[in-house]
């Protein structure tokens, strides 16, 4: 099957700057336009005080866009009283909604406050109501099966998975699920191999590219790059980053380093994906035609580390690695590493170890990658030093 996959265009602003040219703009001349991307920018920044403020200044929101908006940020900012009045903006959004896929949307989000407050009971109902007018709405299917889970309803989960398949809208999230409940249901051998990682985990150190010497050249230009960057910032709101700094954006317009390594990450992955089998594995069916390369760095001090988590968007998912502490890469216990397994807290602690880990000891250079149903985690590495690690998500287009 033929695989296309390209970077992402590089940025010519970061998001803060992007943000201050639609202050400007807006100050200059107020539309209700302009209001709700600047809005979005401060929710993409963490800035929730900012965006509520801003939205409701306007009055009631008029559209279900301007609706969820505003419910991300009320949730960002996350005070109980933020969240109580999440509920009433989702449930307002419902009746803004103008098709099945948004009044889906309207009640997972409605969904997810409820359970943020304790409101298993009333949360459940709506996940299902959304499935039933948008089978593809993965965080209802997250939620939903997370509930049930929870419960030990693992065969319910499967039921519900396989549904979903039968209609043709499998994803991510649906896979990752799927090994979870084979996995607490006792099903190990179908758990393995619907994870894939005997088969679809991938590691290599390329050369570095043509325009450096060696690697630790071009490692060095990637961290000054990074540092230089104004878009480094503590963590992100909604990631599973702990104790981290990151660059969501680091491939600019002034950044040479970090465009090379976007076409070697590019060139390698292509030919690995263009390799593939074609046996039927549903990871392997949901292989799409084109893809795009979405890349962002994490950097970790001592305490640093990326709880369990997949990447639900993504189709395939990997990591570049611009520096190791030195007792990471000759360690020999799992501090600093990239392990692949199962979150004991959504299928309790028997299963998950009945399941197993796998370690990946990380070295500058080393490139991997994964299906993006595959969860994972990192561990601090308690050295001097940093962790540099380039992340990066296969987009279907």
């Amino acid at each position: 099957m033929p695989f296309s996959l390209v970077a992402e265009q590089p940025k010519q602003l970061t998001g803060r700057e992007e943000a201050a040219l639609l202050q400007r703009a807006f100050v200059q001349r107020e539309s209700l336009a302009i209001r709700l991307k600047l809005a979005q920018l401060h929710n993409r920044l963490d800035m929730f005080g900012e965006a509520i403020e801003l939205l409701d200044a306007a009055g009631p929101p008029a559209d279900f866009v301007t609706a969820r908006c505003l419910f991300t940020a009320l949730m960002g900012r996350g005070e109980r009283a933020d969240i109580e009045r999440a509920v009433r903006v989702a449930e307002q959004g419902e009746t803004l909604a103008d098709c099945p896929f948004t009044r889906a949307e309207a009640l997972e989000i409605q969904a997810e406050a409820l359970l943020r407050l304790g409101g298993d009971s009333r949360a459940e109902p709506l996940l299902e109501r959304a499935l039933e007018f948008d089978h593809s709405n993965d965080p209802a299917f997250r939620m939903l099966s997370g509930l049930w889970l929870d419960r030990g309803e693992a065969d319910r989960v499967l039921a519900l998975a396989e549904q979903i398949e039968a209609a043709g809208l499998g994803h991510s999230q649906l896979l990752g699920i799927m090994t979870m409940a084979l996995t607490q249901r006792g099903d190990l051998p179908a758990a393995h191999e619907l994870a894939g990682l005997d088969r679809f985990l991938f590691t290599a150190t390329p050369p570095a590219p043509e325009a450096w010497s060696d690697l630790p050249s071009f490692h060095a230009a990637l961290a000054r790059e990074l540092f230089d960057s104004p878009g480094l910032r503590n963590g992100r709101h909604g990631t599973a980053s702990v104790e981290s700094l990151r660059v969501d954006e680091p491939a600019t317009a002034a950044t040479p380093a970090f465009r090379a390594l976007q076409q070697l990450i590019v060139d390698h992955v292509s030919r690995i994906a263009a390799g593939l089998p074609e046996d039927g594995h549903p990871w392997l069916r949901m292989r799409p035609a084109s893809a795009q390369l979405r890349i962002w760095s994490v950097i970790t001090g001592p305490e640093g580390r990326e709880r369990w988590h997949m990447h639900p968007q993504g189709w395939a998912t990997g990591g570049y690695y611009v520096e190791v502490p030195d007792r990471v890469q000759r360690g020999n216990s799992p501090a600093g590493c990239l392990e692949f397994g199962l979150p004991d807290y959504r299928i309790g602690q028997a299963a998950a170890e009945s399941f197993g880990s796998r370690l990946v000891r990380p070295q500058p250079g080393l490139l991997t990658f994964f299906p993006s149903h595959a969860y994972h985690r990192t561990h601090p590495h308690g050295a001097e030093g940093r962790r540099i690690c380039v992340a990066f998500d296969l987009i279907p287009a």
